[in-house]
């Protein structure tokens, strides 16, 4: 459940400020189910309540018809609590989280190019309670802080080709989860431990990284009436990047699951992505992508885990401006090709390590990063969508959509989705869409 309290204030100071003002509780609470001995199926596995309180303040100005910028401020204040009662030990411990932000920007707006900085600091207060060895209360607390900035321009070349460059240093700590995670995600059906985790026990003499990325992106665009083109190539650098691995296999009441855990490395990211869109003949139009990433591990210079395979989307869509009743109707099939991944870390089969101690698994990962199978096969997928808009009065309408996604019901795993490792993924969807406008 997600209960949601938003107030937002505007206020125009003079002709060239502008003061808004954005207040925000949100509670949520989360409950996870499992099949349980003892008739224990009812009584939630996980049981979490979370709080969050946030306040933004944004001060935009105008300085002439080419200069424009703001300085604002971002708070909030979020408390997590695990409801007793579960008989589970809980995934995250409890913790409040706070965080501070300020931050200053600048753009001037030319008649053949623009330019724009930014520069932004944060700061966060964290403080968990938590057991060490299931007996021992403990209360630790971590600061984080770090400065960001961005500058970037965009030049017209001319009516049609523009260039964008962009080069920022941004910064993100740790998470909860990647901090302290100790047990069965039910989610993702695999038991996770944080980066303060060693051998299995808490050790919070370990001291957790900011990560800190360095990206350049340069987008090249090219529009007319019926064409549009956009690639983009970027660089990513980043430092103390934290990932999910696999390291074992344990055995629970609830049966075996493999352990994975969190670990930090040094890496970069080179990335080419392509859009292109062409009307092909009045109402019928062509619309393609292309998403290419190439990652490597620093450290070990070796590969990444769990990084996207190459994919190429193509779509067509038929779109008349009315037919019959229906207004602004449309047809559209796509395609969506996803490779296999190439740059897939080396495969240890689970047999190998069953029995190892944890330190002999340690000493095997330190080599390399390894997976417990290799990763699947191409596929290619077919989705079908089709849907328009019914008048219902000069102030009511509804939308209706039908979508089917992988229409030939193709039997495949995804690289990314972590259930690969146990069954396929979804098989023929059937989705339909209503929504009423008044």
């Amino acid at each position: 459940m997600h209960h949601l309290c938003k107030v937002l204030l505007q206020l125009t100071l003079k002709d060239n400020l502008t003061l808004s003002a954005q207040y925000s509780f949100q509670f949520n609470r989360r409950s996870e189910f499992d099949i349980r001995r003892g008739g224990r199926s009812n009584i939630p596995a996980l049981d979490l309540s979370l709080a969050t309180q946030a306040l933004d303040l944004d001060l935009e100005h105008k300085l002439g018809k080419n200069w424009q910028g703001g300085i604002g401020l971002n708070t909030s204040l979020q408390d997590n609590d695990n409801i007793p009662g579960t008989g589970v030990r809980p995934i995250v411990p409890n913790y409040n989280r706070f965080t501070q932000g300020v931050y200053w920007y600048e753009r001037f707006i030319g008649k053949r190019f623009d330019l724009e900085a930014g520069i932004r600091y944060d700061y966060q207060y964290l403080e968990v309670a938590t057991f060490v060895n299931r007996v021992e209360l403990v209360k630790p607390d971590y600061q984080f802080s770090n400065a960001s900035f961005t500058l970037g321009g965009t030049y017209y070349w001319s009516k049609y080709l523009t260039l964008q460059t962009n080069l920022t240093r941004a910064w993100r700590p740790p998470n909860i989860s990647e901090l302290f995670s100790q047990g069965l995600h039910h989610g993702s059906g695999i038991i996770e431990e944080g980066l303060l985790y060693e051998n299995g026990q808490l050790n919070l003499e370990i001291n957790p990284e900011n990560e800190q990325a360095y990206k350049w992106v340069n987008t090249l665009t090219y529009q007319d009436t019926r064409f549009v083109l956009e690639a983009s190539a970027y660089y990513n650098y980043i430092r103390n990047f934290i990932f999910l691995s696999p390291f074992d296999t344990r055995l629970t009441i609830r049966g075996a699951f493999p352990v994975f855990t969190y670990q930090q490395t040094d890496a970069d990211f080179f990335g080419l992505d392509i859009n292109g869109q062409y009307e092909v003949y009045k109402n019928f139009s062509s619309r393609s992508k292309v998403s290419l990433l190439y990652a490597r591990d620093i450290v070990r210079d070796d590969v990444i885990i769990h990084m996207p395979p190459y994919r190429f989307d193509q779509s067509f869509t038929y779109q008349p401006k009315r037919l019959g009743k229906i207004k602004k109707p449309y047809f559209t099939l796509q395609s969506i090709y996803t490779a296999r991944q190439f740059r897939a870390p080396r495969v240890v089969p689970i047999s190998d390590i069953t029995g190892l101690t944890n330190q002999q698994v340690s000493d095997i990962q330190a080599e390399s990063v390894y997976d417990f199978i290799g990763p699947p096969s191409d596929y290619w997928l077919f989705n079908w969508q089709m849907g328009g808009e019914f008048s219902l009065s000069e102030e009511q309408s509804l939308q209706v959509g039908f979508s089917v996604e992988n229409v030939f019901n193709i039997a495949y795993r995804d690289y990314l989705n972590r259930f690969r490792y146990y069954a396929d993924d979804l098989g023929r969807n059937f989705i339909i869409r209503l929504q009423y406008n008044f």
